[in-house]
């Protein structure tokens, strides 16, 4: 019996950090899911159940790195999503369509934590565009 318990926490154990290396090895779809596919829809083509409300039809997101002569513009994806390069359809950096994750605290602000705050941490920033443009590189054509 007490092999069998023991087996049984072992399979857990296993099982729990699986889970936990699926779950932040999709950080990148999450985002993508929750503020990217309404527009580009969930094979980022820009079909998204948004897309056809739109004035502007959104970019096909899977041939980022075909239109860069096969190089996936890491550093232009980053600049899209921080504000940095704009993208008229995404609206203003003061008030873009995804809200405010992607945009830092100004250091002079403080944060309550019952309020939610205008920004996040640069690290907390950094992490989530990180792990949306590992995404977007992922969904390239090949």
């Amino acid at each position: 019996m007490k092999r069998v318990a023991a087996a049984v926490g072992v399979f857990v154990i296993v099982l729990l950090d699986a889970c936990a290396a699926w779950s932040s090895g999709n950080a990148g779809q999450r985002e993508y899911d929750a503020d990217c596919a309404s527009c580009h829809g969930a094979g980022g083509k820009g079909n998204g159940p948004e897309a056809a409300s739109l004035v502007v039809k959104p970019a096909d997101l899977t041939v980022l790195a075909k239109k860069n002569g096969g190089q996936f513009p890491t550093a232009y994806v980053r600049q899209v999503i921080d504000g940095r390069a704009h993208v008229a359809a995404h609206g203003s950096r003061e008030m873009p369509l995804w809200g405010i994750q992607f945009q830092v605290v100004p250091p002079d602000q403080p944060q309550a934590p019952s309020e939610e705050p205008f920004g996040y941490r640069e690290d907390q920033v950094q992490a989530r565009i990180g792990d949306l443009i590992a995404y977007l590189a992922h969904l390239q054509k090949q």
